[in-house]
């Protein structure tokens, strides 16, 4: 075998820059795939259990299921779905919800160690506002707990 020693002997480089591009690439796609897998806010609540409790859903009709959830925390902040609202506020958007939806429930979840007077004031609220069908979130619960 003949080695040609007259050619000059070529460099091997490695480029750096397109691999930092597909770096970057794979780590933009796995931060926003871990984006889309957060849950947004929770509202820590502690319902109280019934044995008569049930899903509300279960005896509304489909074109029925118009649902406005309402909760009460332990400290007595009031919030319409995920969103902490004053109970001024709540008068209003309950009066546009209702406007919007004759039919529409309303279940109040209420922490069971929220005070009777935050319940109270809150169902009187509802009632100011037209909020005929309110329904009370418990957790249902099996009959030898009540035993």
């Amino acid at each position: 075998m003949k080695i040609n020693k007259c050619n000059p002997i070529e460099n091997i480089d490695i480029q750096i820059v397109p691999l930092i591009d597909v770096v970057f690439c794979i780590l933009t796609f796995f931060l926003l795939a871990a984006l889309q897998f957060t849950r947004q806010q929770v509202i820590e609540i502690d319902l109280p259990q019934a044995f008569t409790g049930n899903s509300p859903e279960v005896n509304l009709k489909p074109d029925k299921r118009n649902v406005l959830p309402i909760t009460i925390n332990a400290i007595g902040q009031v919030f319409i779905e995920r969103e902490s609202v004053t109970k001024k506020i709540l008068g209003e958007r309950l009066k546009h919800y209702l406007t919007k939806n004759p039919q529409g429930l309303i279940i109040l979840h209420a922490s069971r160690s929220s005070t009777y007077n935050d319940v109270i004031a809150t169902l009187d609220i509802l009632r100011q506002a037209g909020g005929d069908h309110v329904a009370l979130g418990v957790i249902p619960g099996s009959p030898e707990k009540f035993q």
